[in-house]
């Protein structure tokens, strides 16, 4: 190979990188405004849409890369399963009642396979560039401003935005009944957000990121400060009243603890820590939460507002509905609730407020897609602990359990806490494809073919 060959490969693997940055820096700009949500809302109104044009040319241009380095094949297969949520929604998009809440979660569907792309693109970045850093610190300062946001309401008892104007649009079912809110004369906090659940799953998403922050590190100084920052955003979840992503900050706080005593010990069982907590979400699931949230609110928090166990027992009285709506229509559990609703009149094509991930999946998308879903979960889990890079495992178990937990009182794939699950989920499988030689270089297959001609010649 000579000279000018070798200089060939180099630009072409600098150009690949500069893609690759390109798409990675660019999607996470892109998710970063869908953060601030209501301050956005009040200002821009409905052209804040414009930043769902953003996300489709953004998946747009992944694919197109995918396809030209050869790895859209590998990588939609591997997630293909995922799309069988907006496919089966597809009949609640039909009728007008349901239209927009099912138009929003067929998004949240296609922000999932995004997110799988960004994660894909990061692992084959080899040299990043000071961007890094400037976009950590970005993402840092947004978060930070958004606890600022809701610790002032929380103190001032009233919100920084009106509810007037923009606020007062027709948006998805339970947004406008929650926006004045509040627990024993102290509001829900929302900050920047255009629900107080938005808020609090923001704030728990912000906990975990420093659970795994501290869970992965090795220098004690990182630890602390990953925990520090942890415990900074669970408090303001608390006060906000978000208690039912408490749950999802259990379960990783204690992995994550287990990691920084002995990871190699806690890597080794942290699958049957997944199981164990899959199975208490069953159970809860199945047999209510209020008396369990009443007995530990009040052992923690005796009879202060955050102890209020109302909710809970709302809770309970929403998952007895889908369960009983399985019990006499079994056709739900078998084809899903948008498809059984061509078939019988009396059935919803969508259910508002389930309040739980695996009632949620069971009543949209029936057993099959309930499991679908899950499969694809423990299917990165498993290839990525046999091939994968270890420390992004650890990440990508950390946020599975987030989300796992908070699943129990939220339908939490569809907010931005189940951002960095996808993420990961997407690095995770694409190093365990290259240790497997299943993907190729990241240099578009015509430049690679050309060069290994020139290669051959020389």
């Amino acid at each position: 190979m000579n000279d000018g060959t070798i200089a060939a490969y180099s630009r072409d693997e600098d150009s690949a990188q500069n893609a690759m940055a390109f798409l990675v820096f660019s999607g996470w700009a892109i998710t970063l405004s869908y953060f601030p949500s209501g301050f956005l809302h009040f200002y821009l109104g409905s052209a804040v849409y414009a930043r769902d044009l953003l996300l489709a040319a953004h998946l747009f241009a992944s694919l197109v890369w995918l396809r030209r380095v050869g790895d859209m094949r590998w990588v939609l297969r591997q997630s293909a399963i995922l799309g069988l949520a907006p496919l089966l929604l597809l009949p609640a998009m039909a009728d007008g009642e349901y239209r927009f809440e099912a138009l929003r979660t067929a998004k949240w569907a296609f922000s999932w396979l995004d997110w799988i792309f960004i994660g894909h693109f990061a692992f084959h970045i080899r040299r990043w560039n000071k961007l890094l850093p400037l976009f950590i610190a970005a993402t840092m300062v947004e978060l930070l401003v958004e606890l600022a946001i809701g610790a002032y309401e929380w103190r001032a008892g009233h919100y920084v935005f009106s509810t007037a104007t923009t606020w007062e649009e027709h948006t998805i079912f339970g947004v406008q009944s929650v926006k004045e809110m509040k627990l024993q004369g102290n509001i829900r906090i929302r900050g920047l957000q255009r629900d107080v659940f938005s808020f609090a799953n923001l704030m728990a998403m912000s906990s975990v990121l420093g659970f795994a922050w501290a869970g992965v590190s090795r220098e004690n100084w990182k630890r602390a400060a990953g925990f520090a920052w942890a415990a900074v955003f669970a408090g303001m979840l608390m006060v906000s009243g978000g208690r039912s992503a408490l749950f999802g900050i259990l379960a990783s706080a204690i992995l994550s603890g287990a990691y920084c005593i002995d990871h190699h010990f806690t890597r080794r069982w942290a699958k049957m820590y997944i199981l164990a907590w899959v199975a208490l979400a069953l159970i809860i699931s199945l047999a209510g939460v209020g008396q369990l949230t009443e007995a530990i609110s009040g052992a923690f928090f005796g009879k202060s507002h955050l102890g209020d166990s109302s909710s809970a027992y709302m809770r309970d009285d929403n998952w007895k509905n889908l369960l009983d709506s399985f019990e006499q229509q079994p056709i739900i559990l078998v084809i899903g609730g948008p498809f059984a609703a061509l078939l019988d009149i009396h059935i919803a094509p969508m259910f508002h407020w389930a309040d739980n991930q695996i009632l949620w999946d069971a009543y949209h998308l029936g057993l099959a897609g309930a499991l679908a879903i899950a499969f694809y979960f423990f299917r990165v889990i498993r290839i990525g602990k046999t091939r994968g890079r270890l420390r992004s495992w650890d990440v990508l178990v950390l946020f599975l359990l987030f989300v796992i937990g908070e699943g129990i009182a939220r339908e939490s794939l569809t907010f931005m806490g189940c951002m960095p699950l996808f993420v990961a989920c997407g690095y995770v499988s694409a190093a365990s494809a290259e240790a497997a030689g299943e993907t190729s270089s990241p240099i578009p297959k015509n430049r690679s073919r050309r060069r290994s001609r020139l290669a051959r010649h020389s």
